[in-house]
């Protein structure tokens, strides 16, 4: 089930102010590895989430330990800065606009939610949501594309019929070992999976978000 934007538009949000960690720190058998350094002005080179996505990422880790031996799980993204957010989308909403000037508003941001979550529902910003691999034995594991691959579109979605099985297979066992935790799964990007955002709420029907969109800036970012 991959949700869509107009999934996401109604579902409320009453945040547990939970604080923010720093994953190098707080769960040590996490690899951490920036996909780039955009958020390095509010993060500087660490990878910050909530508190509760944090414990459930560790639990993730060992349930992943327990099916693959060896296996860790590598955290490209955790938290996003809003603005940086806006950026993404607005970016890929300008391509839409030369490329499918006839579709309405809703109907331009939904196809783009698809691959930039929208502003206004997006889980990075809360410090919910996480992009993330399996590593073994030094080397990611055949997923059928690299992370983050957004010019991949017919690749990235999780059951995609276009990969070999075995990328399908190590797609299922890091879907499982992220639900097992008690993450949402965003089957549109094998990748991505949220806790306590208004996609984990959807997912799993719970009345309200528990977590909202924070501007946040680490204590290393600010010296």
């Amino acid at each position: 089930m991959t949700l869509q934007y107009k999934d996401l538009i109604s579902i409320k949000t009453k945040d547990c102010r939970e604080e923010f960690l720093s994953v190098l720190s707080s769960a040590p058998e996490i690899i951490i590895a920036p996909h780039n350094s955009d958020m390095e002005p509010y993060t500087s080179n660490l990878i910050y989430i909530r508190e509760g996505a944090v414990v459930r990422l560790k639990m993730a880790a060992n349930h992943l330990r327990k099916s693959l031996p060896g296996g860790m799980l590598k955290l490209v993204y955790g938290y996003r800065h809003p603005d940086i957010q806006k950026r993404y989308f607005d970016n890929y909403f300008g391509r839409s606009l030369v490329n499918e000037p006839n579709l309405s508003e809703f109907e331009r941001r939904s196809n783009v939610h698809l691959l930039v979550a929208s502003p206004d529902v997006a889980g990075h910003p809360t410090g919910g949501a996480v992009d993330v691999t399996i590593v073994k034995d030094g080397c990611e594991l055949e997923m059928g594309t690299p992370l983050l691959a957004l010019d991949m579109p017919n690749l990235i979605p999780t059951f995609t019929e276009n990969i070999s099985p075995k990328a399908r297979e190590n797609r299922l066992l890091l879907r499982g070992a992220m639900m097992a935790a008690g993450y949402a799964p965003f089957d549109g990007e094998w990748w991505h999976f949220s806790f306590g955002d208004k996609e984990w709420a959807a997912y799993y029907k719970e009345p309200f978000a528990i977590y909202g969109q924070v501007d946040f800036q680490c204590e290393a970012a600010r010296c």
